[in-house]
């Protein structure tokens, strides 16, 4: 079974991409968890560097936090928790 993300990890990449307010919108591909955001400036690139990140594309108006097979709709449904969405 693949290892749980932390609540603490989710939180602190909620910090960098700008907290809860510049989150759009929260869903998840295979291997990555997909943050639309209103302004991505707001998002620090170094997200790539936390433990359990293997790595991070950003759009205009999207962050995308690859996470690997089996773990980022798990991220997905708690960061919707964190934000207080309905889980995806």
């Amino acid at each position: 079974m693949a290892k749980e993300i932390s609540s603490e990890l989710l939180n602190t990449i909620l910090t960098r991409v700008g907290g809860p307010g510049n989150i759009a919108s929260c869903g998840n591909c295979m291997t990555r968890l997909r943050l639309g955001v209103h302004d991505s400036s707001l998002v620090d690139p170094n997200i790539k560097t936390l433990e359990g990140v293997k790595g991070v594309i950003l759009t205009s108006d999207q962050v995308q936090v690859v996470f690997g097979p089996g773990k980022a709709h798990r991220a997905a449904k708690a960061m919707s928790e964190l934000l207080g969405e309905a889980p995806v």
